[in-house]
């Protein structure tokens, strides 16, 4: 459920001049009531601003909290820096735990050098999440006495990267093993799609989706240049026809 905040209501009302009032009377009155919607301002703003903080806090820990589950912090990184010279920029590898990033990174020619000695590794910033799309500062600092920080910022789309904690919790294995494995079997898995990491088990010849709810398969398996074997019975929900188009 979305928080929100309530917009400012004053309850109270000013009711006009009375005819038994005068109009000194009415204009302080009015006063009165002009000062005690200002502070009712003031402390709703206030009231405000502490749950926008809360809000924000309790938002940044989600971040955090989701940012070290995708990048696995305090395991170890190992960086990759293959620099082009024409373009001014290191061809990028981070590896961390079973995750990769490749991006371009920037350095000026002149200083590529002592940066590619100095840096051993590139600080991943969380930034902004739209959909499955998470905007990412990657910046990195070198040099004892004045440091220069070089960054960029990079778009990185973690559909397939949720979708390898998918099939890891489906078949207990971890993303390095199903990456080995020849065989799968999804059998009677309650599968309504299929998890698009499947696309990137490269030495997958045989996959099993006996008796599952799948009603389409996606295009991506024709990725799959090894699979020689495809039991996709006992999906009554399947169209068939879509299938042979695929494999057509």
């Amino acid at each position: 459920m979305k928080k929100r905040i309530k917009p400012f209501k004053f309850e109270k009302i000013l009711k006009p001049k009375d005819e038994f009032e005068t109009t000194a009377e009415f204009e302080q009155r009015k006063l009165d009531y002009q000062l005690e919607m200002e502070e009712a301002k003031i402390k709703y703003q206030n009231e405000a601003n502490k749950k926008i903080e809360k809000i924000n806090q309790e938002l940044n820990q989600k971040k955090d909290k989701l940012f070290c589950y995708w990048f696995n912090l305090g395991e170890t990184q190992k960086l990759e820096l293959q620099y082009n010279a024409d373009k001014e920029y290191f061809n990028t590898l981070i590896v961390i735990s079973d995750i990769s990033i490749k991006f371009n990174f920037p350095v000026p020619r002149e200083q590529a050098k002592d940066f590619k000695k100095e840096t051993k590794f590139i600080n991943l910033d969380f930034g902004i999440k739209k959909n499955n799309i998470f905007i990412v500062e990657a910046f990195a600092t070198f040099g004892s006495i004045f440091q220069d920080k070089f960054q960029t910022k990079l778009n990185i789309d973690f559909s397939f990267e949720k979708s390898k904690k998918e099939l890891e919790k489906i078949t207990g294995k971890t993303w390095k093993e199903l990456q080995k494995i020849t065989k799968l079997n999804l059998r009677h898995k309650g599968l309504k799609k299929l998890p698009i990491s499947i696309g990137g088990l490269k030495n997958l010849s045989s996959l099993d989706l006996w008796s599952n709810e799948l009603e389409r398969l996606p295009k991506w398996i024709e990725r799959l240049t090894n699979l020689s074997s495809l039991d996709i019975n006992g999906n009554k929900n399947l169209d068939f026809d879509e299938t042979k188009t695929t494999f057509g």
